[in-house]
């Protein structure tokens, strides 16, 4: 069985090998063609001769430095030229990166005590994020069929995220939902950035699950579906009505179209309410949606519950507890055993940390007309 470490390397090693030779070259050229570089014909022949050696799987001495790049032809163990030189290429290579290199998607490095040159995709990318993240581990633990999914969907659809795009399948991202709206997450932002593309088409299958599908995906999906002999997908009338294209307003903010959450009972105007994006291998984006807010009926207390279990961050939960349930409610609350909040009371708001401190009043103007006390509980 390999091991946790030996399937990171391969992961590793995918995402770098996802850089062909001529982007290694193109991204030399732009270097040696920079202002930082100018005047620097020792430094830009090095480094010519250094990726050159490197692409060729060919040893790389300082002997042959000395001969080929340098014109020495006697070269002794105390000549210090080549390891001055070195030097010197490497500090300009991390002063054209400090500076003229904002735009570049490939790096080239030299590490101290070595000679082969070694490359990298820009942080500022979906993949060099991925290839110096921890979530590259994420990639490592998925099921083979699920890794399978993914590398399939990456070259069929973004071959240029062929090496990537698994390291970020079921890797959770946090958003909210407000007025039909959701403000998209960086990373989500940079993948659709990534593909170059920014229509989507939102549906649901399920009347739960919103699936959030760049468009060339979804025409591929839809064609699928369509000659599928699977029952639950024969009457296609619902996808038609439930699935609505879109475009990703600002590159930031995706609108969930009316008819869409009218179909799903989600009123346009409900508050802001939080959810957990996830990527799917198979090519989209999906989320569950918040579950309606509650509608409490006769008399109620209001309780304002504080939560923390061992290391845990502080959790809040605001509560109605109907004046039947008052008794046993409390008898839960003051036992000794785990208990279902649902089973006692309507919980009307929750979220780690400290409650914004508007929601308490708002929540008193919203449930006005069922609430007949308030009460603060810690646990």
């Amino acid at each position: 069985m390999e091991s946790k470490e030996t399937s990171v390397n391969d992961v590793a090693a995918r995402v770098r090998a996802s850089i062909s030779d001529a982007e290694v070259l193109e991204a030399l050229e732009h270097i040696c063609r920079s202002s930082t570089f100018e005047g620097q014909g020792n430094s830009k022949k090095l480094l010519r001769y250094l990726v050159g050696e490197t692409l060729g799987v060919r040893p790389i001495t300082p002997n042959a430095i000395a001969k080929k790049v340098l014109g020495k032809l006697n070269f002794g163990p105390s000549d210090s030229h080549v390891r001055k030189e070195m030097e010197k290429l490497r500090g300009k290579l991390a002063e054209y990166y400090a500076g003229e290199a904002k735009r570049d998607e490939i790096w080239l490095y030299i590490p101290a005590r070595q000679y082969a040159v070694f490359w990298r995709h820009s942080g500022k990318t979906l993949l060099g994020q991925t290839e110096w993240s921890e979530w590259i581990h994420r990639a490592a633990k998925l099921t083979p069929d699920n890794a399978k999914k993914a590398s399939e969907t990456a070259h069929r659809f973004w071959p240029q995220l062929a090496a990537a795009f698994s390291v970020f399948c079921d890797e959770p991202f946090q958003s909210r939902i407000e007025r039909g709206k959701i403000e998209l997450p960086e990373t989500v932002q940079q993948f659709f950035n990534s593909i170059g593309n920014y229509h989507i088409y939102l549906t649901t299958l399920d009347c739960s699950e919103i699936r959030i599908y760049p468009l060339n995906v979804w025409l591929a999906e839809w064609a699928r579906l369509k000659s599928s002999d699977d029952d639950d997908h024969k009457d296609l009338s619902v996808l038609q009505f439930w699935g609505k294209g879109s475009e990703l307003a600002n590159r930031t903010t995706l609108t969930i179209h009316p008819r869409l959450l009218k179909a799903l009972n989600v009123p346009v105007e409900t508050e802001s309410r939080g959810i957990t994006i996830y990527f799917s291998p198979e090519g989209f984006l999906c989320f569950y949606l918040p579950e309606p807010e509650p509608r409490p009926t006769g008399k109620c207390n209001l309780y304002v519950l504080s939560y923390k279990s061992g290391s845990d961050d502080e959790s809040y939960y605001y509560l109605l507890v109907h004046e039947d349930h008052e008794d046993a409610f409390q008898a839960a609350l003051h036992g000794t055993h785990p208990f279902n909040l649902k089973s006692y009371a309507y919980i009307v708001a929750s979220g780690r940390g400290q409650p914004p401190t508007d929601l308490k009043d708002r929540l008193l103007a919203r449930y006005d007309l069922v609430i007949t006390g308030q009460k603060t509980k810690g646990h």
